[in-house]
């Protein structure tokens, strides 16, 4: 029964350290499953708010010939001038490309 017991004791403490790492694992991916999470919530706020200026994007858009999707007007009237800065530029072209 001692020697059991001795056992027992010795595989504790390790057994105890395997746990703390498991948890240290478990709280490191929450960290980034929670910082992954704020980055898409504010990329969607982002897209929300392109989709509200639609008016902005629009003023124009007919008055440039030969051009004939909005990476097109982007890339000939720049970005800056839609109020857009190089993140909301990008979002519009990957959402064209969709």
């Amino acid at each position: 029964m001692l020697e059991d017991l001795d056992r027992i004791m010795e595989v504790l403490p390790p057994l105890a350290e395997r746990d703390f790492m498991e948890a240290d694992r478990l709280e490191r991916a929450a960290k980034e499953s929670a910082q992954g999470a704020k980055e898409h919530r504010a990329r969607g706020n982002r897209i929300l708010a392109l989709f509200k200026r639609y008016d902005r994007l629009v003023v124009g858009i007919d008055s440039i010939p030969g051009i004939f999707n909005l990476a097109d007007y982007i890339a000939e009237v720049g970005a800056q001038a839609l109020g857009l800065d190089d993140e909301d530029a990008e979002l519009l072209r990957y959402a064209g490309a969709l």
